[in-house]
């Protein structure tokens, strides 16, 4: 089992380019003295299960992308679903492969039949998928910056939440679209080439223990949702978003920005910031590039943040906040609709 886990890490190191194959005679030898040929994925892992063995198979889309998965046993199929549920889809084609395997107390999941992830615990295997599709389709969807960001849509235009981990981030987005605000995504936020406009990326939102509370009056079904396991070592919730919430296969404009953090001891403000601290901020917190931004993307990047209001909201209530929010992000299009109605 130790063997196995090591080769999973070697694996994602692989994957993420930390390390190099040894691929050259001199690092083949040094590792294998007796010249036996270095171990593939293969060797260390059991194979892919082809698709006549799978307990059960659905597909999700999200973005432009389609991901079949293939279950290996029913509890990866029900821990999983109960994450990407929402997204599940009916068309027949699939961009990418994604293959639940258990064995030998480890699971799995093989990306296209090649090796990807691997969790001791059975309640590590969600996070790792959902995770792997984020990933899978957010590598095929062009785009010029990837915001770690909560967005949300008042049906006309679109506010981003961008911040680091432990900021509140994923409260507040739940907290808004409870209040009607449409959700796009409580994580990702990526900037169309040309127009830097937003489309949803509505996975569950990650709860952690930490945001639990505050949630739990919007939320009352996080008292029975199961736990799952991260790979960082987190415990977290997956709570899906309501149905009403979603707002399809639409593309809007950014028109507001705000750095959350929340803070249990201090007031609750919401503070203008200048267009250039915000463009710093998300350069230095927020931002994952694919690739090396050329003259254009940044200008556009930068002539998108023109028509920006930007603003820092450190809360330590959702009660004092979203009012604060709602001035200045006009209200959700579903909820005037629905006041009128």
């Amino acid at each position: 089992q130790a063997r196995v886990m090591v080769a999973g890490l070697m694996n994602r190191w692989l994957g993420h380019g930390l390390v190099q194959t040894p691929e050259s005679k001199f690092e083949v030898e040094e590792l294998h003295p007796d010249n036996r040929s270095a171990p593939t994925s293969e060797d260390l892992f059991p194979r892919c299960p082809a698709r006549a063995e799978a307990h059960s198979i659905r597909r999700y889309t999200l973005l432009d992308s389609v991901v079949e998965v293939r279950f290996a046993t029913n509890d990866h199929a029900t821990l999983i679903h109960d994450v990407l549920g929402h997204l599940e889809s009916s068309v027949e084609r699939a961009d990418h492969v994604m293959t639940t395997m258990e064995h030998e107390s480890m699971h799995f999941v093989y990306v296209d039949g090649r090796i990807s992830d691997s969790s001791a615990q059975l309640i590590g295997v969600a996070p790792l998928a959902k995770f792997r599709l984020l990933s899978l389709c957010v590598k095929r969807h062009p785009h010029v910056l990837n915001l770690h960001a909560g967005a949300l849509s008042n049906g006309r235009s679109c506010l981003l939440l961008p911040a680091s981990a432990g900021s509140g981030k994923t409260s507040l987005t739940a907290a808004l679209v409870d209040a009607g605000y449409d959700y796009f995504s409580d994580e990702t936020a990526l900037l169309e080439p040309g127009s830097c406009n937003v489309r949803p990326v509505p996975l569950a939102f990650t709860v952690k223990q930490s945001g639990r509370k505050s949630l739990q009056s919007r939320y009352p079904e996080l008292e029975t949702l199961p736990s799952h396991y991260r790979a960082d070592g987190k415990t977290v919730q997956y709570l899906q978003p309501p149905a009403s919430a979603l707002p399809g296969d639409i593309e809007l404009p950014v028109t507001h920005m705000i750095f959350p953090k929340f803070s249990e001891e201090s007031d609750t403000s919401l503070v203008p910031i200048s267009r250039v601290e915000a463009l710093r901020r998300i350069f230095e917190q927020s931002v994952a590039l694919r690739q090396r931004l050329s003259l254009g993307d940044a200008a556009t990047v930068i002539e998108w943040t023109k028509n920006l209001a930007c603003f820092d909201l450190t809360y330590s209530s959702f009660d004092e906040a979203l009012p604060l929010i709602s001035a200045e992000f006009s209200a959700p299009l579903r909820r005037t609709l629905a006041e009128a109605g």
